[in-house]
């Protein structure tokens, strides 16, 4: 379905007001709150690569330790939880039953 566009023409009305920025206040041109730009450095801008410091990486008997430490936590827990040791691989007293299935 074609429909015929037609244009219409706006009028703009000029406010003639003279207090219009009666509550506004003066600033001062944006050059004098920024300074040179050579000053400034944008939040963009990373340091020079010099100046950064590298990572530190934890020697390898930090990370043994931390896993250590997380893998008996976890064994522990699953003892206590399912009274199984999973490290010697045999049933524990308690709440569950464990039976030995031939594969």
């Amino acid at each position: 379905m074609n429909v015929p566009l037609q244009a219409k023409s706006f009028e703009t009305e000029i406010s003639t007001c003279t207090n219009v920025n009666k509550f506004s206040r003066e600033t001062p041109p944006l050059s004098e709150h920024c300074g040179d730009s050579d000053e400034m450095q944008s939040p963009e801008k990373k340091p020079p690569p010099s100046t950064m410091k590298p990572p530190k990486i934890p020697s390898q008997a930090e990370i043994d330790e931390f896993f250590s430490v997380a893998e008996k936590y976890e064994q522990k827990r699953f003892a206590e939880k399912y009274n199984y040791d999973i490290v010697k691989d045999v049933p524990l007293d308690g709440r569950y039953q464990w039976l030995r299935l031939k594969p």
